[in-house]
């Protein structure tokens, strides 16, 4: 992994770009969106926005 994952991901949550207008969009649309697999994102959302993770994807 490239820690380049990393900061795509964070800035794509720092901007806000993870929310729809009243929810938080799936991870699969947010890997598409960043142009990466799915499995990438949320390994990353786990170990990295752990508080996000649980607040938003936890149940998906």
């Amino acid at each position: 992994m490239s820690p380049g994952y990393r900061t795509a991901i964070a800035a794509y949550l720092a901007a806000g770009n993870h929310m729809t207008s009243e929810r938080a969009k799936p991870v699969q649309q947010i890997a598409r969106e960043l142009r990466m697999s799915a499995t990438t994102v949320r390994r990353w959302l786990k170990l990295n926005h752990r508080d996000l993770w649980l607040k938003y994807w936890f149940s998906e």
